[in-house]
């Protein structure tokens, strides 16, 4: 599963490249990229080492472990989405944690897209690093947990970006301090 997170990588040369600025890009993707190749040093020697074991070991494995038809695997991991997502109640992800932070992030984004910010790298992230946990077969909920960091700092964003709503008006503070303890309770809630 590890070897997947490997598709974030671009994120972050377009990243450095959106935000650094125009004489430094080339540098700075190419100071990111060195840094990249750094740490995938021992993973490379592992891959030159045997190249056949290392992709059955990493991916070959996955494709493998189960021996049902490919029907049923896109519905099970059609399930798992709707899981993810909120859509289909489950025992294994209890509460709508998952759900809430993910749209919280979705909205920050869509509001850092509809106000010309580029901040949306976190959610960006999060959605790679969602998009690759359903290349295992069998696709499992707990391999989304890794998407969370991201989630939690994009929702962030979010409560960060209507904070100038609430403004100096006692009403509209009174509104967003009790809309942020009914949303605290709400997400600790067990369901």
């Amino acid at each position: 599963m590890r070897l997947y997170v490997l598709a974030v990588g671009p994120l972050f040369v377009i990243a450095v490249w959106l935000r650094a600025p125009q004489g430094a890009r080339l540098k700075e993707a190419a100071l990111l990229s060195a840094g990249f190749v750094v740490v995938l040093l021992p993973v490379l020697r592992l891959l030159f080492c045997d190249v056949q074991a290392f992709l059955f070991n990493n991916l070959g494995y996955h494709l493998n472990r189960s021996g049902r038809t490919a029907a049923s695997l896109w519905r099970d991991k059609r399930i798992v989405a709707e899981i993810i997502f909120g859509l289909r109640p489950n025992l294994k992800l209890h509460g709508i944690q998952y759900p809430l932070l993910f749209y919280g992030a979705f909205l920050h984004a869509v509001y850092c897209l509809a106000s010309g910010r580029r901040q949306i790298l976190a959610f960006a992230l999060a959605l790679v690093i969602m998009a690759v946990s359903f290349l295992p077969t069998p696709t499992y909920i707990q391999y989304f947990s890794l998407a969370l960091p991201f989630l939690l700092v994009s929702a962030a964003g979010l409560v960060h970006a209507i904070q100038p709503f609430f403004g100096k008006n006692s009403f509209r503070r009174l509104l967003g301090l009790l809309s942020c303890v009914l949303l605290t309770l709400f997400y600790l809630a067990p369901v």
